[in-house]
């Protein structure tokens, strides 16, 4: 009986021990499988794509300073002079002209009944108050220049035979629209005329 009882206990001892072994090598196969599984699998972190980053916005160059100089300032123009007034007694000098047209033209002659040029245009200023020579450069000196195209009734208009005033050898007295009161030469008599001639050379306001 005593034998009987040892063999079953070895025999028990020997069907555990085997479980033992039997469990071990499961559980070994159990780890080595989950091992070669998680190395065939990727993880997650491998698997997340790296964000990218953005790039940094390029930096604006610096504006270069120009080496050019700065233009000079432009010098402010220069004052437009005075325009020269009306001449006072225009009036009285056109009337005295007027009263003498149909006299007879004079070389040298300055009035009552003949005339020439510079004599006619003296007399006409005289009566207004103004003292002329009886000459025609010296009735250009004495008169202040005004433009051609600004010409009054008043003025008196100058005609030369070059750009040189001491050229001059005609005066008329101007009266507007283009017209002048003259003595014009000899075997004419004081008349109304027009100024547009090419030997239009200036304008002189008493």
């Amino acid at each position: 009986a005593a034998d009987k009882a040892a063999a079953d206990k070895a025999a028990a001892d020997k069907v555990a021990a085997d479980k033992v072994a039997s469990d071990r090598a499961a559980a070994d196969k159990a780890a080595t499988d989950k091992a070669a599984s998680d190395k065939a699998t990727p993880s997650p972190e491998s698997t997340t794509r790296a964000p990218v980053s953005s790039p940094s916005p390029s930096q604006s160059p610096s504006p270069t300073r120009s080496t050019t100089p700065s233009p000079e300032p432009t010098p402010p123009p220069a004052p437009v002079p005075a325009p020269v007034p009306p001449a006072a007694g225009a009036t009285a000098a056109i009337a005295f002209a007027r009263a003498q047209i149909g006299k007879p033209y004079e070389w040298a002659a300055a009035g009552p009944s003949t005339f020439d040029c510079s004599g006619l245009t003296m007399r006409a200023w005289q009566a207004a108050g103004v003292s002329l020579g009886h000459y025609t450069v010296s009735q250009y000196s004495q008169t202040a220049r005004v433009a051609i195209s600004d010409v009054a009734p008043g003025d008196l208009v100058f005609f030369s035979s070059s750009a040189d005033y001491n050229s001059i050898y005609h005066v008329g007295l101007y009266i507007g629209g283009g017209m002048m009161i003259e003595a014009p030469y000899t075997g004419e008599n004081v008349r109304v005329s027009s100024i547009w001639r090419s030997s239009l050379f200036a304008v002189g306001r008493p």
